[in-house]
């Protein structure tokens, strides 16, 4: 898997983030992984948390649709927080209160990319900044700084890098 997501990393189709982040590849490439799943499972449709502008460059309408064509799920995507509770643009209130509604127990939603924040704590941790410079300090701070170090990460990665992915695939019966 990591391999293939390298190379999704070096081939990104769409372009990327302000870092390394390839977000429409990425989400095509992890709903290819969950579309294969549920095509072996029987499951009909796959529910995704996504947003209408909740990230700048993979929740708009046009790149939704994208993704959704690309990926091969067209009309089998579900987007409850989009379609039942009509949950749009940045803020996440909406959807931690929907958690705690239900009870439901959710990571703190600062950040951004998760590629970009292991990267950001690679190295940070290898490469520790100066306590008196302020501009190296902001760099670090931002997780798509790692641009910079593209070449090196894909040549070799880091080994205690994790990449993980997260699927709410719900079968639904006839």
């Amino acid at each position: 898997l990591l391999q293939e997501y390298l190379k999704v990393i070096k081939e990104a189709k769409h372009g990327r983030g302000a870092g390394i982040n390839p977000c429409i590849d990425c989400r095509i490439f992890m709903l290819k992984k969950a579309k294969k799943f549920a095509d072996e499972q029987k499951i009909k449709f796959i529910a995704t948390g996504e947003v209408i502008g909740q990230r700048p460059m993979s929740q708009q309408k046009k790149q939704i649709a994208i993704i959704e064509k690309e990926s091969g799920l067209k009309g089998r995507i579900i987007r409850p927080l989009i379609d039942f509770h009509n949950i749009q643009g940045r803020s996440r209130k909406p959807q931690i209160a929907l958690a705690k509604k239900f009870k439901i127990k959710y990571p703190h939603p600062a950040g951004g990319c998760l590629l970009c924040e292991k990267l950001k704590e690679h190295f940070s941790s290898q490469h520790p900044v100066p306590k008196g410079n302020l501009k190296n300090k902001a760099k670090v701070s931002n997780p798509c700084f790692c641009i910079i170090f593209t070449a090196s990460l894909l040549s070799r990665p880091p080994e205690n890098m994790t990449i993980h992915f997260f699927f709410i695939i719900r079968k639904i019966q006839n």
